[in-house]
């Protein structure tokens, strides 16, 4: 298959930085004149409101648990810095995602084989990509999900969504 030719900037490509403050220098931008403009812009965090919408959202049917019913801190984290359209600290997207995490309508949910004897915050889990990372769900999904199975097995030999052999067999 035939790709066409790579474009020619006339940039040397070891060095683009040399040669932007090089063309900078040549508009008549000193160092003192370029900083005077570059991140002249303040860091706007979201506000309190902003934070505190941000968490719902996550905990709602829209954010961590709308395409799987648990997720990992480092969604969490993920999810935190994307709600800081203008960047943050690493360590304070951390500090807020650890205390939306340890909030009581979030449960830690431990792998099967630890959770025996857990604690009611302790929920059974055996996912095959957990390696080893504590997954979490919302308190309301696993209440849900909790209610759905107790159907299920509350239905079991009730002679229910039962089909005749013969229909089975195309008979």
């Amino acid at each position: 298959m035939d790709t066409r030719k790579a474009k020619h900037y006339g940039l040397d490509g070891c060095d683009v930085a040399r040669e932007l403050r090089m063309r900078i220098a040549d508009k008549g931008f000193g160092p003192a004149a370029l900083s005077a403009v570059v991140d002249r812009q303040r860091l706007e965090r979201p506000t309190t409101g902003e934070l505190l919408r941000a968490s719902r959202e996550l905990l709602g049917p829209r954010g961590l648990t709308e395409h799987r019913s648990t997720f990992s801190r480092g969604d969490v984290i993920q999810r935190w810095a994307a709600a800081h359209r203008q960047g943050e600290s690493a360590e304070r997207i951390v500090r807020l995602s650890d205390r939306w995490l340890a909030q009581r309508e979030v449960v830690g949910l431990e792998p099967a084989s630890v959770a025996v004897g857990g604690t009611c915050d302790q929920l059974s889990l055996v996912l095959a990509d957990n390696r080893g990372q504590l997954r979490y769900s919302t308190r309301s999904l696993v209440a849900t999900e909790q209610a759905l199975l107790g159907r299920v097995a509350a239905g079991r030999g009730a002679g229910v969504a039962i089909v005749s052999p013969a229909v089975v067999n195309g008979c």
